[in-house]
């Protein structure tokens, strides 16, 4: 061995010393929401409710939408002398209490999802549309109604037209304030939020026009809302064209009075451009037909 040089000790990288006193780690799984849901739907009932069933038949001559509630799965023309047009998920806004398979058992449900489905027929032929437009489906929630005793409306007076002006008078007035591209609005409101802005799209072959057999091919576009969590009813006030055209679905008007109200709609900027008439008289083939459908998944148990 040469001098000066040490030996290496053996003992130089020692191990760490093992703690005893210390608790191991306990690794719980990971639960989510989706998880629990999962997990019960196994035990609890998941029921259905939808528009179409819950429509009415109302008296000829008396089809008022504010009074009745019209099936919407049929094709009825759009005014063009508004730019905003409403499909309300009634489905969701207006629960009967009752014990049928599609009623509400207490005052909440867990509401899983709100499906809505639209189908647009747009004018072809000699009645096609040749001014240049846009159209935009455009979904999201606005703020709860919060109705009290001291509110116009109160809350046990409120029925399903209130709720429904409450949704569209937000909505409105939120794109009315953007129409001006030079203001400047704060970002922090929260009354309107826009969960999706997608435009209509057509086939550039076809062009709105009839399809090889002649008939009209639609626009199909189906929209969901999860909000996936317990929401409480509020009890209202019954319309008399609802507990009359069909009682068994509308003998209690409940409604969500605390969470934030879903919205579907079609917009319309460009609506002057458009045949300026309202649906009902000779010109509905020149109008836009759609027809939608809505269904509510829930459980309260």
């Amino acid at each position: 061995m040469k001098a000066g040089r040490k030996l290496q000790s053996a003992t130089k990288y020692r191990a760490r010393p093992v703690r005893t006193n210390v608790r191991p780690r306990s690794r719980k799984p990971l639960q989510t929401k989706k998880a629990f849901v999962r997990q019960r739907q196994n035990v609890v009932e998941t029921k259905s409710r939808t528009h179409e069933e819950i429509s009415e038949n109302p008296p000829p001559g008396t089809s008022d939408p504010n009074k009745y509630i019209i099936d919407p799965t049929d094709y009825k023309a759009v005014d063009n002398r508004q730019a905003y047009t409403f499909f309300h998920p009634t489905s969701f806004l207006s629960m009967n209490q009752g014990m049928d398979e599609d009623d509400l058992n207490g005052l909440t449900a867990f509401i899983k999802a709100v499906k809505l489905k639209l189908s647009v027929l747009m004018p072809y032929g000699t009645n096609a549309i040749t001014n240049p437009f846009n159209l935009y489906f455009v979904h999201g929630t606005v703020l709860a109604t919060n109705f009290t005793g001291n509110t116009f409306p109160q809350a046990f007076l409120a029925s399903r037209p209130d709720i429904q002006n409450h949704i569209e008078n937000r909505v409105v007035d939120y794109f009315d304030e953007r129409k001006d591209k030079l203001r400047f609005i704060p970002k922090s409101g929260v009354t309107v939020q826009i969960s999706g802005y997608q435009k209509l799209l057509n086939n550039k072959n076809t062009d709105w026009l009839a399809d090889i057999d002649n008939v009209q091919a639609p626009y199909n576009k189906s929209i969901t809302w999860r909000p996936m969590k317990k929401i409480k009813y509020e009890k209202g006030f019954p319309l008399a064209g609802d507990a009359t055209a069909n009682p068994s679905k509308h003998q209690v008007h409940m409604y969500p009075n605390y969470t934030r109200l879903p919205f579907f709609m079609l917009y319309s900027p460009q609506h002057a451009s458009l045949n300026q008439s309202a649906p009902g008289g000779t010109n509905d083939d020149k109008l836009i037909k759609i027809a939608y459908n809505d269904c509510t998944w829930f459980t309260d148990s």
